[in-house]
């Protein structure tokens, strides 16, 4: 999820009933993966095509995303709706390079992490 200064990570996963301590302890080895700049080229690859197609997927529903948006966009005192035009190439002009700048000690600590299981 991505901000004006700021962004949100994010890991989801779907499991059967029992098993969400199994997939709590993979989500949090995964985040230690990251921490230290490991990230490959495809795998930013991957994640900037799920961000660019998460606008279009929900373009079938166009209240919604639009007022969210919106309400984003205003929130972080931007002009309503101006990502609309050039999101894509924000998202593709990010690097490995980018990344690296992200302040481990600051983010992805596992102090600072809000974990949510939703069950049947």
């Amino acid at each position: 999820m991505t901000g004006k200064s700021a962004a949100m990570f994010y890991f989801m996963a779907g499991t059967q009933p029992g098993k969400e301590t199994e997939v709590l302890e993979e989500i949090g080895a995964e985040i230690a993966r990251c921490r230290p700049g490991r990230l490959s080229v495809e795998e930013l690859h991957r994640c900037q095509v799920r961000l660019k197609a998460g606008p279009a997927e929900s373009a079938a529903d166009q209240t919604r995303p639009r007022t969210m948006q919106a309400a984003l966009d205003v929130l972080q005192g931007r002009a309503a709706q101006s990502l609309e035009s050039g999101y894509d190439s924000l998202i593709d002009a990010v690097s490995l390079e980018d990344l690296g700048r992200v302040r481990p000690r600051r983010h992805l600590l596992a102090e600072r992490r809000t974990q949510l299981v939703v069950r049947p």
